[in-house]
């Protein structure tokens, strides 16, 4: 599964998720260690390709590429980001750039922790399962999403679409369509990037009341 978000807003702070989203969140947050590290590197982020044909721009200035990639921030305190970009370049950007910019341009980090799919992992014993919402505009509805990453070595996870679900409201038509088609998209391992510095985990979900682990 690819997301490209558009744009970002300060949309989900303050909008509060629907009960059916938070009772099918079922990841929660505990504050504690997780011990993730002990299964791969987590100083850096993993870049995750997907085999899709797309381009980019107009004209001359088009540009066409045969993957798509998705970016993955894992912390050792349970929260997750998917799919963080470069939000002030064409995309894919300059991942690099743009993180060490969150961490020192304050404009520039509101913007990362309100934007993108900010998320809670767990693991069960070689698998990463990860859960993460996102809502781009007021009116729209939450984009809610379950994961499962298998860990191939301590720089190296590969991703299983076939374990990919929805966790917002569907018909039963609508999710069969979804899950086939997620079950043709094709992933290459997600490999790991180290990093010089990594923005702090402050997740807006380590503030919800409903994220807690109980």
């Amino acid at each position: 599964m690819f997301l490209f978000v558009l744009f970002t807003c300060n949309c989900v702070l303050g909008k509060k998720v629907p009960k059916y989203i938070r009772e099918k969140f079922k990841n929660c947050y505990n504050g504690q260690k997780t011990g993730i590290d002990n299964l791969i590197n987590i100083n850096g982020y993993y870049i995750l390709r997907q085999l899709q044909h797309v381009c980019s721009g107009v004209g001359i200035n088009e540009v066409c590429r045969d993957t798509t990639e998705i970016n993955l921030l894992f912390y050792d305190d349970g929260t997750f980001l998917y799919n963080f970009y470069d939000l002030y370049s064409p995309y894919p950007g300059n991942t690099v750039s743009y993180l060490e910019a969150v961490c020192k341009n304050k404009k520039t980090a509101e913007s990362f922790y309100s934007g993108f799919f900010w998320g809670i992992y767990r693991i069960e014993k070689d698998t990463i399962i990860t859960q993460y919402i996102f809502n781009e505009a007021l009116l729209a509805p939450w984009n809610v999403w379950e994961d499962k990453y298998l860990v191939i070595d301590r720089n190296t996870i590969s991703k299983i679409p076939s374990a990919t679900k929805p966790l917002f409201n569907t018909t039963k038509k609508e999710r069969e369509l979804i899950i086939a088609d997620l079950e043709k998209k094709k992933f290459l391992f997600a490999q790991f990037r180290k990093l010089k510095s990594i923005p702090p985990p402050n997740s807006w979900l380590k503030k919800e009341s409903w994220t807690k682990c109980k």
